[in-house]
């Protein structure tokens, strides 16, 4: 029976056990996507999401739990402020470590008001997709959340 023929699934979830987070370790990852946004509590922020690829994962670690890769998201804090006032030192420098933690070169940017940021300084879209395809090693630690370790990421650095 192929996939396409089902058309049905039962299943008890009350029997379905939480699957087990990565191992805590460094692995490669690659960048796939990368967005800036504002968060919830108002903040300009940049959510750069990460492939690890199913060959990277320890020998230890049960490759049915995520057989297709594991995509783990990180957040950057980069409040620049707002006009008429110049750009912060501190949101520009966290822009600079941004950029450096994944291994883009760095270059003249412009910054401007952007209003999906409520008019705060933002990078343009293309700027922030400079990260998409860099390769860094993330390394992950666990937390644990609503109960159950989940996989988070600590630090990112260039490979």
């Amino acid at each position: 029976m192929s996939i396409a023929e089902i058309t049905e699934f039962t299943v008890d979830l009350s029997e379905v056990p939480d699957p087990l987070p990565l191992p805590v370790r460094n692995y490669p990852a690659t960048v796939f996507e990368a967005a800036l946004y504002l968060s919830k509590s108002g903040k300009p922020t940049i959510k750069v999401a990460y492939f690890i690829a199913p060959d990277a994962y320890p020998i230890e670690f049960d490759a049915d739990n995520a057989p297709e890769g594991t995509k783990m998201n990180s957040y950057f804090g980069v409040n620049c402020g707002n006009p008429p006032s110049q750009p912060t030192k501190i949101g520009l420098a966290r822009y600079r470590q941004m950029f450096e933690h994944h291994g883009v070169p760095m270059r003249s940017v412009t910054l401007r008001p952007r209003d999906d940021l409520a008019g705060a300084w933002g990078l343009a879209e293309d700027v922030i997709n400079t990260l998409v395809g860099s390769r860094v090693t993330v390394s992950v630690l666990h937390e644990v959340f609503e109960g159950r370790d989940i996989a988070k990421i600590g630090s990112i650095s260039v490979d």
